[in-house]
């Protein structure tokens, strides 16, 4: 977690794979590799949904904390927006500056595309989660922990903040 702290994810996600190796019964090295692998945007969500789901099946202890987190990424790599915004309003909610759960309210929020009919809405749709949010939360996140500028592609700040009036937001119903 040193490394964590630093903001170098480069070294924590090889202490946290080292780790994994060298006891594989150790659940908390696989959920928080899987962790680290899902905050860089370069690795497969396979990926790190995989070494989640070692975490949770491993002998050897989870604490709540790490479970937790484990349950957050296990509902955001099967897109279940809604159970992993629980799962991280959960961390918030027991310490307002937990970096974990204030990213991960961001990603879930961000990601979540499924719109829900709306009477007050003029189309009778709207998005179930809102872009401003998940910016809000990030912000956040990034004011808790400043190291983690790097982990929040550029692409997907132009995408939550509103720089252009004709940038379009798809979604899709529950429907298909």
């Amino acid at each position: 977690h040193v490394a964590l702290r630093r903001g170098d994810y480069a070294a924590a996600e090889s202490a946290f794979a080292a780790a994994a190796n060298a006891d594989p019964d150790f659940g908390p090295a696989d959920v928080w590799l899987g962790q680290v692998r899902a905050w860089l945007s370069d690795v497969d969500a396979e990926q790190w949904a995989n070494d989640v789901t070692r975490g949770l099946q491993a002998r050897s202890g989870l604490s709540d904390k790490d479970h937790l987190v484990a349950l957050a990424l296990s509902n955001l790599a099967q897109k279940q927006f809604p159970q992993a915004c629980g799962n991280y309003s959960q961390m918030v909610a027991a310490d307002s500056s937990d970096f974990v759960g204030l990213f991960g309210l961001g990603q879930c929020r961000a990601l979540d595309s499924l719109v829900v009919p709306s009477a007050s809405s003029p189309s009778r749709w709207e998005f179930r989660s809102r872009y401003a949010d998940a910016a809000s939360a990030y912000m956040r996140a990034v004011s808790v922990n400043p190291a983690a500028h790097p982990i929040i592609p550029f692409d997907q700040i132009q995408q939550l903040l509103p720089i252009s009036s004709t940038q379009v937001r798809r979604g899709k119903s529950a429907s298909g």
